[in-house]
């Protein structure tokens, strides 16, 4: 049986009520990198930044939607194409449209 380090996330199966909805908790998760800033990523990153979880940077193929969410998360515009050059973060969302998500995910191996 393998052992997870206290390091890697896991899943809680704790709850708690937030209005009519339920969170689920990821230990050991604090920070994230929204990769693609279209209508997904617009809505997304707030909700995870209202949750307590904080926005390290925001890539996007497309410079000025990734200034235009990034401004409204108060974090970084990451403009690399070399994923190994991404801020260290507990979670990698990836927001981007199906014809592209092949590159991008190509892209991430370097994470």
């Amino acid at each position: 049986m393998k052992h997870k380090s206290s390091n890697e996330p896991s899943f809680s199966n704790t709850h708690e009520a937030k209005g009519n909805k339920a969170v689920t908790l990821i230990e050991n998760v604090t920070s994230f990198c929204m990769l693609g800033a279209g209508n997904v990523a617009w809505h997304l990153a707030p909700a995870l930044q209202r949750a307590g979880y904080v926005p390290l940077g925001v890539w996007s193929r497309t410079k000025e939607h990734a200034s235009q969410l990034a401004e409204r998360l108060g974090t970084n515009v990451l403009t690399t194409d070399n994923m190994a050059n991404l801020p260290k973060a507990d979670l990698y969302i990836c927001c981007v449209r199906d014809d592209v998500l092949p590159v991008v995910a190509d892209r991430m191996k370097a994470l």
